[in-house]
């Protein structure tokens, strides 16, 4: 009698069935990858042209080319090398209650598709970093959904009365991308080295309840800190309020949006800072209501030259009316801007015109446009003659 014996099964190897996968799946991306690359090649004219009209004017068939050769060495490189950085780590902690409702608005605003503020938005944190703790106050910030983009949340943090982060005691972190990533740090620094009123920004890689973000920015906000950094005598910084402008849309603007300023309560309760903030009102209202021109109420040099480097940077949306921040100047009795949310990702191409209704109202103004015009002619030839911007970039950064 013949007996059949059952052949012994081999054994499956999982790990080489994982490299085997891993393999004929990167061969696969790498070669839709180089196709991809190939159509680029065959269509870099067509993309230079489209990139100029959108403002881009450093794209050549150099940069491409050079792009191509680069892509493989970092792919892999970044298939197979460990990240490593020297970013500092900001651990934030928030209990579970309070996080549900940091989580009920994100998702609220989701629904809405904007995310509205309301008083009760904040809700306690503690923040951890370089082996020290900070008591915050911690809430959703923004307004449109860039800001709650999958678990990059941004946040507006108020730190404790004797904490600060970086000497800052009001900031965000915000994903890089609602400010264009590094675009709005090199406006920043365009800014402060003509000597206007610049944020403070820097990055750090998040966690949030044991969660990795990942990279955040941090800016700063309007506050006394602020003004100290920038060397500027204690007083009010006021804004045009846009909080109705995302329910009635065009028909509110800056001639009927009401003025208000940071740190209401602080200002209150000072004398002179209650002053200043009565003066820094009445001249940027007597400026809407055609009562003083631009120069009475602005100072013209600053004015000139902060519209200059939105221009160069094509920074339109800094000019619009619910962006600007202003600065009231005790010793000239002026107001000077401050600038911040550029989005330097939606710049504006370099051959379109400024169409922003408060910006042509302050231009009007033969002060402040020669202003303008003379900061504009000293920025161009900055950057063309000599590179003295890029020598100021790189003692800055």
């Amino acid at each position: 009698m013949i007996i059949k014996t059952s052949k012994p099964k081999k054994s499956v190897n999982k790990n080489s069935i994982n490299i085997k996968s891993f393999i004929l799946i990167n061969s696969i991306f790498l070669i839709f990858g180089f196709l991809f690359l190939f159509l680029i090649i065959k269509n870099t004219q067509n993309i230079r042209d489209l990139a100029f009209q959108k403002g881009f004017r450093a794209i050549n068939p150099e940069s491409v080319s050079s792009a191509i050769k680069r892509f493989p060495k970092q792919y892999f490189k970044s298939k197979f090398s460990e990240f490593s950085s020297d970013i500092p780590k900001l651990i934030i902690d928030i209990n579970f209650k309070n996080f549900k409702r940091l989580e009920k608005k994100v998702n609220t605003a989701k629904s809405l598709e904007i995310i509205i503020q309301e008083e009760n938005d904040l809700v306690p944190a503690t923040l951890r970093i370089d082996n020290k703790s900070i008591k915050a106050q911690i809430r959703i910030k923004g307004d449109n959904l860039d800001h709650v983009i999958g678990n990059k949340w941004s946040f507006r943090i108020e730190t404790s009365k004797d904490d600060a982060l970086y000497g800052m005691r009001r900031f965000s972190i915000q994903n890089p991308i609602v400010r264009g990533f590094q675009g709005q740090y090199l406006i920043d620094q365009t800014r402060k080295i003509y000597d206007l009123i610049s944020l403070n920004r820097l990055l750090v890689d998040v966690i949030v309840n044991g969660e990795n973000v990942g990279i955040m920015e941090i800016e700063e906000h309007f506050s006394k800190e602020l003004l100290e950094r920038n060397e500027r005598k204690e007083s009010v910084i006021i804004k045009f309020d846009e909080s109705e402008y995302f329910e009635l849309d065009t028909i509110y603007n800056y001639t009927n949006s009401v003025i208000d300023v940071f740190g209401k309560g602080t200002v209150e309760k000072n004398q002179t800072l209650k002053k200043y903030n009565q003066i820094a009102t009445g001249l940027l209202r007597s400026f809407v209501d055609g009562e003083l021109l631009a120069s009475e109420v602005f100072d013209e040099k600053e004015m000139g030259m902060f519209y200059a480097i939105n221009r160069v940077w094509g920074a339109d949306h800094g000019n619009r009316w619910g962006n600007l921040r202003f600065y009231y100047n005790p010793y000239t009795g002026k107001l000077q801007p401050i600038g911040y949310d550029d989005n330097f990702h939606e710049r504006l191409g370099y051959s379109n015109p400024i169409n922003d209704e408060f910006f042509s109202q302050v231009i009007k103004d033969r002060l402040v446009y020669r202003e303008y015009l003379k900061s504009l002619k000293k920025l161009t030839q900055d950057i063309l003659e000599g590179k003295k911007l890029f020598n100021d970039f790189k003692c800055t950064s």
